[in-house]
Parts: C-alpha cells; sequence; structure tokens
C-alpha cells in the first residue's frame, strides 16, 4: 500500500497498482490514497522542506541485523533515492 504524491492524480486513482522494484525485489503496490499538493517532509540529506507532490510514501522495512542491505536501506534514504524515475 502506497500513498503518492499531488502531481500523480491525473495519472493515477485509488485502488490502482503497479509494479516497481523495492530493496532488489518487484513488488505490486496498492494506491492507497494521495497525498494533499503542498504537503512537505523535511529532508535531512538537503537541509530543508521538500514537497511530496513527486514522491511515493510507503511503509519502511525492518532491519535488525547488520547486512549489506542496511547500508542499501542508507544510502536510499541519503540520497533521496526514491521510486520517483519510475513515473518520469
Amino acid at each position: 500500500m502506497v500513498i503518492l504524491g499531488a502531481a500523480y492524480k491525473d495519472t493515477f486513482s485509488v485502488d490502482d497498482t503497479f509494479e516497481g522494484y523495492y530493496i532488489s525485489e518487484r513488488f505490486t503496490f496498492e494506491i492507497t490514497g494521495f497525498a494533499e499538493s503542498g504537503n512537505v517532509f523535511y529532508s535531512s540529506a538537503e537541509g530543508r522542506l521538500v514537497p511530496y507532490d513527486r514522491y511515493i510514501i510507503m511503509p519502511f522495512a525492518s532491519v535488525y541485523e547488520y547486512s549489506e542491505l542496511i547500508h542499501l536501506l542508507f544510502f536510499c534514504e541519503r540520497d533521496r533515492y526514491f521510486m520517483d524515475d519510475l513515473f518520469s
């Protein structure tokens, strides 16, 4: 289940699905809603507020053991590597 930014409202609807990769596994994502236009989050990597408009909001995987996966998740978050390119 994912929430899409407002920029995707004209392309998708609630309950639509799309396929993509998350942590190197293929998933089918179901759209459960849309963020309101102008909603923002604080990006510690950029030190500023960033609009959700072109982002996908999804649950974050829990990782309890030190592994390569932890490094991957860290770099994905640090570099704000989101699935936005999927729709560009």
